[in-house]
């Protein structure tokens, strides 16, 4: 990809034997140590934390070991126990999963799922396709973990489902649905300071909830001497959020809504930033004996205004979605859905462009059990206005041997519509313009897995190799944006958890070799390797100690090679009565110094500290 965008390339190459030999290998003995580390405890509850239900691989809900793709979960539980202070401290502990901020709190944020870019990864809130028409970013930035009920991670392309975007995978984010009562305060380092509330009402015919949220810090230098527009002083960040969503019995169905609003302001050395997203839904989800049916209308604005003192940008983007997916199970080994979605977005650069396009896409995915057998199967054709039409299918086998192992296989193409930028920026001074005529970007993936359960233990192991052609790069006398870039990632990923009483564990390993290919050289800003791991001791009371460790490998950023490092992490909570809750995060407890990005800051040591009520 081209370096502003920090590209991945394509290409359909020869298989990496090597690499994946060797990290299969690796990841095997690091899962056999904790499995038996693990194995030492008694047994105890647990299994529904370990196969909770999912949506997003198919559309349909399935237990997360039905499913034959690769998926990690994080709940509303989680979340609290983390004390996390943001998206970034949440998804980089995933495994598969690369996380680079540029600066402090609210400074951009690049998610790369499987080494493939920012702009190759679907974003969803509740179904809704929500990154910037524009762009191709999504802000993970500046959504407030307040506002999150739980998040479900499809790795591995997933356009047969849900068309343009899904080359590594999907991040589906569901909001807030809190029934309780819920005020919390906090305050933190870099005077940091949050409040945030929640509460619903439900009723045999209706359900309603809603969440506020806002926080402020003064934070740090974003930049240091290396950066373009480096500027000692601190850079602020401030952050409001607010959801409402509900449900209401309508004859034989249900009517869902949705309304999400986020809105920040971040001071960038030199320059402030100004994002506001805004979410809407309506929908209606009714059964008929086997058959189920759902439609949605959604309307999405994503806005950006820049001001970097020697320039300034003005992004804005807005997407009217129609969705339609019906579903029949035949009988117990085979079910059957069949969908359409159709959108038109509209996007603008300030004083540059003003366009619109839309797209229809029509799909059917199969799904088969029996005696151990279990095949996925889906295809889709996507109709756009501006580049064609693009065809992509899936396949996935499983076999379970008993009730313990399961080994499942599976192939999927993606494709990526080129943005508005691409196709319309004037660049700057007539360099790095946009292309009207350049085509998609495409994927071909190949996935081959291993799970493993026992009582309270879940292991999973999972090699994967991908191949994304036509990448928009830029190129020529005048550096155009052009299809010639071509990438590869092959890897593999080692997940285990545990849940046992008084107990929870969870490790992950990601190994993997991503390749420019055009350049022959690793793509930027993702590691080789990264390892995570996060111990809770639970206490009666509802109290909780727990540590988190992570370390980043050594990866590549423009004409250099950023180190490896290592993270040590702490969060509590303290149940100081019935309805009381003193809770508490340190963030770099070894006060490493690392950079993620040739020119941005890294937090240091820092604390948080909040105090909840809850009935």
């Amino acid at each position: 990809m081209s370096s502003h965008h920090l590209a991945a390339s394509r290409r359909v190459p020869s298989f990496c034997f090597h690499t994946l030999y060797s990290g299969w290998l690796t990841a095997t003995v690091i899962g056999c140590q904790l499995l038996g580390a693990a194995a030492m405890a008694q047994s105890g509850s647990g299994s529904d934390a370990l196969d909770p239900l999912v949506v997003t691989a198919t559309r349909s809900e399935q237990t997360l070991t039905d499913t034959l793709t690769s998926m990690a979960v994080i709940d509303r539980e989680l979340i609290e126990r983390s004390q996390a202070q943001s998206l970034l401290e949440l998804l980089r502990l995933q495994a598969g999963v690369d996380i680079v901020r540029s600066g402090g709190p609210g400074g951009q944020t690049s998610v790369f799922l499987r080494g493939a870019n920012s702009n190759q990864v679907l974003v969803l809130i509740d179904g809704v396709r929500v990154a910037s028409a524009t762009s191709g970013l999504f802000q993970f930035e500046n959504l407030p973990l307040e506002q999150i009920e739980r998040i479900e991670i499809v790795r591995g392309p997933r356009a047969s489902v849900y068309g343009s975007d899904a080359i590594g995978g999907v991040i589906q984010i569901f909001t807030r649905r809190e029934i309780t009562p819920t005020l919390r305060l906090g305050y933190g380092s870099d005077d940091q300071y949050q409040a945030s509330a929640a509460a619903g009402w439900s009723g045999e015919q209706a359900r309603v909830s809603g969440s506020l949220s806002w926080r402020d810090s003064n934070g740090f230098s974003a930049q240091n001497a290396d950066g373009f527009s480096f500027d000692p002083d601190d850079d602020g960040f401030e952050n409001f959020g607010a959801s409402i969503n509900g449900d209401v019995q309508l004859g034989d169905g249900q009517l869902q809504w949705l309304a999400l609003l986020t809105d920040a302001e971040v001071e960038f050395d030199q320059g402030l930033s100004d994002g506001t997203q805004q979410t809407y839904a309506l929908g209606y989800r009714f059964d008929q004996g086997r058959w189920q049916h759902q439609t949605r209308i959604s309307y999405n604005i994503d806005d950006l205004d820049s001001d970097f003192g020697f320039f300034s940008t003005a992004f804005d983007s807005e997407r009217l979605q129609l969705s339609w997916l019906t579903t029949v199970r035949l009988d117990a080994r085979l079910r059957l859905s069949a969908g359409i979605d159709a959108y038109q977005e509209w996007g603008e650069d300030e004083g540059n462009f003003d366009d619109n396009r839309h797209n229809i896409g029509a799909f059917a995915l199969a799904d088969w059990r029996h005696a151990g057998h279990a095949v996925d199967a889906s295809v889709r054709v996507d109709e756009d206005e501006r580049f064609g039409s693009e065809l992509t299918g899936s396949v996935a086998y499983g076999y379970r041997f008993g009730k313990r192992l399961q080994l499942h296989a599976s192939y999927g193409r993606g494709f990526r519509a080129p943005t508005f930028n691409q196709l319309f920026s004037p660049g700057f001074a007539g360099q790095f313009a946009g292309n009207p005529a350049l085509e998609a970007e495409t994927s071909d993936a190949f996935e081959l897995g291993l799970r493993f359960s026992y009582q309270q233990h879940r292991l999973n192991l999972t090699g994967f190799h991908q191949q994304i052609d036509d990448l928009i790069d830029f190129s020529g006398p005048e550096f155009q944006a052009v299809n010639i870039a071509q990438a590869e990632v092959t890897g593999v990923e080692l997940e285990y958890q545990f849940v046992h009483r008084h107990w929870l564990a969870s490790a992950t390993a990601t190994l993997q070799d991503p390749k420019d290919k055009t350049s022959d050289s690793k793509l930027l800003r993702r590691p080789d390797e990264k390892l995570s791991l996060s111990v809770d001791r639970l206490f009666g009371n509802g109290s909780w100690l727990g540590l988190e460790l992570f370390y980043s490998g050594k990866a590549q950023d423009f004409a250099t090679t950023l180190d490896d490092y290592v993270l040590l992490n702490l969060r509590a909570g303290w149940q100081l009565a019935e309805q009381w809750r003193l809770e508490a995060r340190v963030d770099n407890l070894l006060d490493a110094n690392y950079t993620q990005a040739v020119g941005f800051n890294t937090r240091d040591l820092a604390a948080f500290l909040g105090l909840r009520w809850q009935p």
